[in-house]
């Protein structure tokens, strides 16, 4: 296990692609709070202190809120360029090699996932410290109250969370598939139809099913922008993205296990 991890590992760090995406995790959050700003300023009347409700939502809280988001951003891209990642192994054939030298398939498949994790952990922990850096330089760190810092830890976590949910999907549809057109296709629809059902959802009054809409991995991501992440909705977040992420997990593995490599 340890050379397939060295293996893997030594792959993604001379992989361009790896570069390019931590150059955009620390160059978009600039252009992003730059823009709320700018238009922010735009939105403001004369030299007098008065915005529109829509200059108002432009502040810090905003940008940041947006970070984890799978239908804007950075998280748009985060599931095309693990997938690519993961996909160059397999364009290469080395993992048809891994096989003859007597490594299962279940260890093939937990090395490119756990990569595959630290890759997009290491780049939205990077992105997400950027968007605060910036966002906090722009419109000033307000007034922060306990509850508020606690909802913000909670939103990272689960934040971080989402995308090592995300790093188990393109695994298991990239060892699936050994498509790069499929499996970028296919996470994209899953990601994005995540980030797309809970913000509909989200508009809607949901006080009924509150708690079930809660284990949604996206959700309480989602409403960070509306409201408080409470330490309940936080628990049964937390469970909902572990079990979403475990059962991708246990169905990719054994579905590679029984694929057949021609």
């Amino acid at each position: 296990m340890r050379n397939l991890l060295r293996a893997d590992f030594f792959r993604i760090f001379k992989h361009k692609l790896s570069l390019v995406s931590l150059i955009i995790a620390v160059v978009f959050p600039v252009a992003l709070a730059g823009i709320f700003f700018g238009l922010k300023k735009l939105l403001t009347f004369g030299d007098a202190d008065v915005e529109t409700d829509l200059g108002m939502l432009l502040n810090a809280h905003a940008v940041v809120s947006s970070t984890f988001s799978f239908t804007n951003n950075f998280g748009i891209v985060m599931p095309i360029f693990a997938t690519i990642i993961i996909m160059a192994d397999i364009n290469s054939g080395t993992i048809r090699n891994k096989i003859i030298l007597g490594y299962s398939r279940h260890k093939i498949f937990a090395s490119h996932f756990l990569t595959s994790l630290v890759y997009c952990l290491v780049l939205m922990t990077v992105y997400a410290g950027m968007t605060v850096l910036w966002s906090v330089l722009f419109f000033g760190k307000g007034e922060i109250t306990r509850e508020h810092a606690m909802s913000l830890l909670y939103f990272f976590i689960l934040g971080l969370l989402l995308f090592a949910m995300v790093s188990v999907i393109c695994t298991s549809l990239s060892l699936l598939t050994f498509h790069n057109v499929g499996a970028i296709i296919l996470t994209l629809v899953i990601c994005m139809g995540l980030g797309l059902a809970t913000s509909l959802i989200s508009a809607f009054d949901y006080s009924k099913f509150e708690h079930v809409m809660h284990f949604i991995p996206t959700f309480v991501v989602n409403i960070f922008q509306m409201k408080e992440i409470s330490l309940t909705m936080f628990i049964e977040a937390l469970v909902g993205t572990v079990a979403f992420g475990g059962l991708f997990y246990i169905l990719g593995t054994f579905g590679f296990a029984r694929k057949d490599l021609k």
